[in-house]
């Protein structure tokens, strides 16, 4: 059988308890939007048009840049293949090659047949 002072304690858990916050700061948030006038919810953000054509230029940029770069990272190897190369260059390249499996090497070099 409940007694009265443990109903009363039991409504002190509820109000002050960990269970009760989260529920009394959903309807604290929902009642202060209603106050304000203002949604639960954020409005949505469209994009205008003009914004829109921004986003898909940048990003064709992005991956235009990134389509380019392995070409460029090759001819670079190749030039510091080269004997124009200064010694610095040729040693970074000969480095860099190595940590990638010598595959700029494995083209240059003539191969038997």
């Amino acid at each position: 059988m409940i007694r009265d002072s443990d109903a009363i304690q039991g409504q002190a858990i509820l109000r002050e308890g960990l269970a009760a916050r989260p529920l009394q700061r959903w309807m604290r948030r929902s009642y202060r939007c209603k106050l304000v006038g203002m949604s639960q919810y954020p409005n949505p953000n469209y994009r205008t048009p003009k914004q829109a054509a921004e986003h898909r230029a940048y990003i064709m940029r992005v991956i235009f840049w990134l389509a380019m770069l392995p070409p460029a990272l090759f001819l670079l190897m190749v030039y510091g293949y080269s004997d124009q190369a200064p010694a610095k260059l040729r040693d970074f390249t000969a480095q860099l090659d190595g940590a990638f499996g010598r595959p700029v090497w494995s083209i240059l070099s003539p191969g038997s047949k």
